[in-house]
């Protein structure tokens, strides 16, 4: 004899065996709920009196999970495999349980995507509800919990090249728009049709009786490099899948330069549904990314620079395409991997707690220099962009006729703005920069030196700030004589250098006087050298100067100083 839940799991399974072709949820409700009244009196025919089954009112929540489960258009999403090898994922019960649910679309707006849920009560209630029209919350709870551990995995698409447009699914490289199919899992899509036949369209302003055209409008933004930088950018937010691993900023200190246009042309071209908006400064905020699984690209118009964005974790996650916490609120969290563009419109440097350079190397900043202040043409922005017929053909321009990429062209412009960035958003670059031109020594020891004098430079200029630790300090010393634009700079990074030959103490370092740095100075005063003595041989050497330092280390220094303290080890 079976119990219950026994009877409630094996016959939805014995129905969907028996009518493999049934679609309708309500026919297969009736025929399950049937057959389990069925299986139930014929339990209870055999069953003495005090033992047998009370029969259901409607169909249970296990029936309904399991009917579920059985669907081909209802599947945990997870990340795809990078290798692209058809690497089999193996999943705990805990990992399983922290994808989101995803429901194919037959027909609608998102026809050809999943749309994901991870909400018992939004659109995977309605499902249930086509089972059992009055399912309750509680029933449908129960419903979204027991399928979880019954549906299959599918993997969402990582090939680079590939896009799903609004009529099919765009592969860059071969050229070839294939039909959508469920085999290949998108979450997102643009919502504009890839029309291989667009043409440039010129529109009659009757305004003014003049003409305008996208080619034109373009050219009229700024210099070729410049609208290379701009199309490269429109490509990479209609290609969310290759792998840019870049936060585009578009920069510019006063307004009427063309950023907000080209931030509405891309969101009307991938559609309002495909992109969110979250400032710079509400990654790290909870539930901020909450639309993320949604969008396939993130765009704001407008940041306030001078909020300190505490926690940069989120957002280099989100612009790499690693796992991050989606949140909602009252709803239960899931693990999602964002792939596409993220777009931030700002008037000044965003501040960051980023220490080590990883934020940096996720940039790539245009800046807009041209100004068009009383010679804007408002109807390109309020009207001419949201043609069906410029979007179509600038869409054409940037999946067919470019090249496919992965990375952004660095023009003059964009490392410029880069390199400017750094002096004025890294403390440890402005003070290196700052301070090692003036050096005399040739060997700059990490921490009683570069460490002790960048504090009392930070005290100096940046009084309200949140000094970084020594560790910190370092690894941002390292990367900054390692970076390529650094390669031809006096310094390198030494992790053990002797002190004899490299620091000449008969050498006036000035910036001993200057930051304070009482490691290498001597409390008796000495002629010549103000109220406190630089380290010599005569008087405290062998205390105050080590044997080795870790630090800088001048590139020309040969270690053979034979001055009073120099000479060879």
């Amino acid at each position: 004899m079976s119990t219950p839940s026994q009877i409630y799991e094996r016959v939805p399974q014995e129905v969907l065996a028996q009518y493999p072709n049934l679609t309708n949820e309500y026919s297969f409700a009736d025929t399950v709920m049937a057959k389990i009244l069925s299986e139930f009196t014929l339990q209870n025919s055999v069953r003495v009196k005090g033992q047998k089954l009370k029969c259901p009112q409607d169909l249970p929540s296990l029936s309904i999970a399991v009917l579920i489960a059985a669907r081909s258009d209802v599947a945990l999403v997870s990340s795809g495999d990078k290798s692209q090898t058809d690497k089999k994922q193996n999943l705990t019960s805990e990992q399983r349980h922290s994808l989101p649910i995803g429901i194919y679309q037959t027909t609608g707006d998102n026809k050809g995507v999943y749309e994901i849920t991870n909400d018992p009560y939004g659109a995977f209630g309605e499902l249930v509800e086509r089972y059992k029209p009055d399912a309750t919350r509680r029933e449908k709870l129960e419903v979204f919990t027991l399928v979880k551990s019954r549906l299959k995995v599918v993997e969402k698409c990582v090939i680079p090249y590939y896009v799903a447009v609004n009529n099919g699914i765009w592969d860059m490289k071969d050229k070839i728009l294939h039909p959508f199919s469920q085999d290949l899992v998108f979450t997102s899509k643009i919502h504009t049709n890839l029309n291989l036949a667009a043409t440039n369209p010129v529109i009659t302003i009757p305004e003014d009786n003049s003409t305008w055209d996208v080619d034109t409008f373009l050219d009229e933004l700024g210099s070729p490099e410049f609208v290379k930088s701009i199309l490269e950018v429109i490509q990479a937010a209609c290609l969310p899948l290759a792998p840019r691993n870049k936060m585009v900023l578009f920069m510019n200190t006063a307004g009427n330069n063309g950023k907000g246009t080209i931030c509405q042309l891309i969101r009307n071209i991938l559609g309002k549904d495909s992109v969110v908006s979250i400032p710079i400064a509400n990654f790290s905020k909870q539930f901020e990314l909450a639309n993320l699984p949604h969008a396939c690209s993130v765009i704001c118009d407008e940041n306030d620079v001078s909020s300190f964005s505490q926690g940069l974790g989120n957002l280099k996650s989100v612009i790499t395409g690693d796992t991050v916490s989606i949140e909602r609120k009252y709803k239960e969290s899931f693990d999602y991997s964002f792939h596409g563009l993220v777009l931030q419109c700002v008037n000044d440097f965003p501040k960051g707690d980023d220490k080590s350079g990883s934020f940096r190397r996720r940039l790539h900043i245009i800046p807009f220099a041209n100004c068009f202040t009383g010679k804007e043409k408002r109807y390109i922005k309020e009207r001419l962009i949201y043609r069906t017929d410029v979007l179509e053909y600038i869409l054409k321009m940037v999946l067919v006729d470019m090249e496919y990429r992965e990375q952004f062209t660095e023009t003059a412009a964009t490392k410029k703005a880069l390199e400017s960035y750094v002096k004025t958003t890294n403390s440890v670059v402005s003070f290196l920069k700052e301070i090692l031109p003036e050096c005399k020594w040739d060997l700059l020891p990490a921490t009683d030196f570069l460490y002790a004098a960048y504090k009392n430079w930070y005290r100096e200029f940046v009084p309200s700030g949140k000094l970084i630790g020594r560790n910190d300090f370092i690894d941002s010393v390292r990367e900054f004589v390692a970076t390529d634009e650094n390669m031809k700079l006096e310094w390198e990074w030494t992790d053990s250098t002797r002190s004899k030959g490299y620091i000449d103490c008969d050498k006036k370092e000035p910036l001993l006087d200057r930051y304070d740095l009482t490691a290498f100075m001597d409390d008796r005063s000495c002629v010549g050298y103000g109220n406190r003595g630089y380290v010599n041989r005569e008087f405290v050497y062998e205390p105050r100067l080590k044997e080795k330092y870790s630090g800088l280390k001048r590139r020309s220094a040969t270690g053979n100083n034979t001055g009073a303290n120099g000479g060879d080890s």
